[in-house]
C-alpha cells in the first residue's frame, strides 16, 4: 500500500511541476509499469477536479491557463489564429482547444471565437467597417 501511495505521489508532483505529462513518460520516470501508473493515476482524477486525462496525457488547469495566456499574446500581435494550427502545435483535437479557450474568452484571450478561427475586437471591427466601406461604395456607385 505504501508503494501505491509513494507512486500516486510521485505522479502528481509531476504533474504539477510540469502541468502536462504522459502517463508512458511517468512510467518510465517512475520505473514502475505502465499498468500500475494507470491505476494509480485513476483516482487522482476523482479527488483533483483541476487535472483531466486526455489521450494517454495528464493535463491540469494552470497548463492551460498558460497555453491561453501565451495563445492571447500571439492573437494580439496577429490579429487572428487558427484553432487548427494551435491544435497541431499543441498536439491535441481541435475541440478541445476550443472548448479550453471558451471557457478562457474574455478573461485570459481577449478575442472573439468564430469558425474555427480566434480573432480580436480590433480585427472584427477593422473587417466590419472594410465591409461597410464596400457596401457604401457599391450602392453610392449604382
Amino acid at each position: 500500500m505504501v508503494v501505491h501511495v509513494q507512486l500516486r505521489d510521485e505522479i502528481l508532483a509531476k504533474v504539477r511541476k510540469l502541468g502536462r505529462v504522459s502517463l508512458i513518460d511517468l512510467a518510465d520516470a517512475t520505473a514502475v509499469d505502465l499498468y500500475h501508473v494507470e491505476k494509480q493515476a485513476r483516482p487522482i482524477f476523482v479527488d483533483d477536479a483541476g487535472l483531466m486525462l486526455i489521450q494517454g496525457e495528464i493535463i491540469s488547469q494552470w497548463y492551460w491557463d498558460n497555453i491561453a495566456e501565451e495563445i492571447n499574446e500571439r492573437l494580439q500581435e496577429y490579429c487572428h489564429i487558427a484553432l487548427a494550427e494551435i491544435a497541431s502545435q499543441l498536439q491535441v483535437g481541435s475541440e478541445l482547444v476550443a472548448s479550453i479557450l471558451e471557457a478562457r474568452l474574455g478573461k485570459l484571450v481577449k478575442g472573439r471565437l468564430e469558425g474555427g478561427q480566434l480573432y480580436t475586437p480590433a480585427y472584427v471591427a477593422r473587417v466590419t467597417a472594410m465591409v461597410g466601406g464596400a457596401a457604401r461604395g457599391i450602392t453610392v456607385a449604382a
